[in-house]
Parts: C-alpha cells; structure tokens; sequence
C-alpha cells in the first residue's frame, strides 16, 4: 500500500481538524458545529476515516474489481465521489453515535481523500491525481515504506493541526 497506513490517517485527520478549525472561526459556523458536538476528536476521526478510505481499493484489487491507486480511488473523482457518496448518506447515521452528522462531513471527506492521493502521488507509481480533467500520471521518488518520508509527512500534518487547528479556536 503506497505509504503507511497511519501516515495517511494522521494527513486526513490532521486536515479534518485544520478545516473544521478554519470553518469553525466564523461565528455562525462556530455556533452550528458547537450544538452539533463537533470537537477535535470528532474531527480527526472522521477526517482519518476518510484519509484511509481511498486504500479500500487494496481489497478491491484482490478480488478483480479495481486497479489499486487507479482514477476510481486515487483521483478527483474519486474524492468528489466520495465526498458525494458521504453526503447522500448523511441522513442515514444514527444520532447517538460520537461523530454527529453536519454539512462538514463531506468537506471533510474530500479533503482528506483528496490528500491521500496527493500524498501517493510522492511514490514511484504516482496516481492520476486531477482525472478526469488530466490524464497526467503523477510521480515522485518516494518509497512508501520510507520511515524517513512517513515520519516526515506525518511530522508536517501533525505540526500544521497543532498550530491551526487549536481546541480553542472551535
């Protein structure tokens, strides 16, 4: 799997918690996500849910119905499909669970699936990162299991959440 598993979840929540905290310093925007319980652990959660997802294609690959790191898990049509898909299905999720429904969910969903494929666009076999728009196969020289590169890229995100995405700023 192109990066670590936990270099992904650590890009998708710490984006979660930076968006949410960005969103969230509006006033009005502030006061909805306050009544809806949404805090940093909601954040990250969900943003590490959707930072993992694209991968679910592994499984996929396995049983014959997708290519792994192809344009419909790793591209941005995956991540508007996905952030599609989160939206439809809003309505469906119970109301006693931690992570309480809103409108940021899907906002969440594609950024945080959307940076999965950028970050595994570092590696040797890239990802059609923009398809449909491009057919241009994005690459880099990264190794996936490169500890220097997920400590790296995992040390980044955890930073720009620390400073942005403070638990006092929503």
């Amino acid at each position: 799997m192109p990066l670590k598993m936990y270099t992904h979840a650590l890009v998708g929540s710490s984006a979660s918690v930076v968006l949410v905290a960005l969103v969230g310093s509006h006033p009005a925007a502030s006061i909805y996500l306050q009544t809806r319980g949404v805090g940093v652990l909601e954040a990250a959660a969900v943003g590490a849910f959707f930072g993992v997802l694209p991968d679910m294609d592994i499984i996929l690959h396995g049983a014959g119905a997708m290519r792994h790191r192809g344009p419909l898990s790793h591209s941005l049509l995956a991540s508007i499909l996905i952030s599609l898909a989160a939206l439809i299905l809003l309505p469906f999720v119970p109301r006693g669970l931690p992570v309480h429904p809103g409108s940021w969910i899907p906002a969440v969903a594609f950024l945080a699936s959307f940076l999965h494929s950028a970050v595994d666009s570092l590696t040797p076999s890239g990802t059609l990162l923009f398809y449909p728009l491009s057919r241009k196969r994005f690459r880099g020289g990264v190794r996936y299991d490169s500890i220097w590169a997920n400590v790296l890229i995992s040390a980044v995100a955890l930073a720009l959440a620390a400073l942005i995405g403070t638990p006092t700023s929503f």
